[in-house]
């Protein structure tokens, strides 16, 4: 049950984005990277990141939006015209 979970989450996300069945596997692993960091419903103030690995609520400050352009950085001296 929770697998099918996982996938219609994944592929909600990736509908709304407009992104290709190429990046289900992104899809999925960013699906599981939020549910393991969302506190649960039935679980007050208790997430499995907290629970399970550190003791401690993780840090979310790195969430980016999922499917959003992102750019490469290429250092000064790598540039070629």
């Amino acid at each position: 049950m929770k697998n099918r979970h996982i996938l219609e989450v994944a592929r909600a996300m990736m509908n709304e984005k407009y992104m290709p069945k190429l990046y289900w596997a992104e899809g999925a692993w960013a699906t599981l990277y939020l549910m393991n960091r969302c506190t649960p419903s039935d679980v007050h103030e208790v997430n499995p990141h907290e629970k399970i690995y550190y003791g401690r609520k993780p840090n979310l400050s790195s969430l980016k939006v999922f499917g959003s352009i992102t750019f490469m950085h290429i250092p000064s001296k790598k540039r070629q015209k």
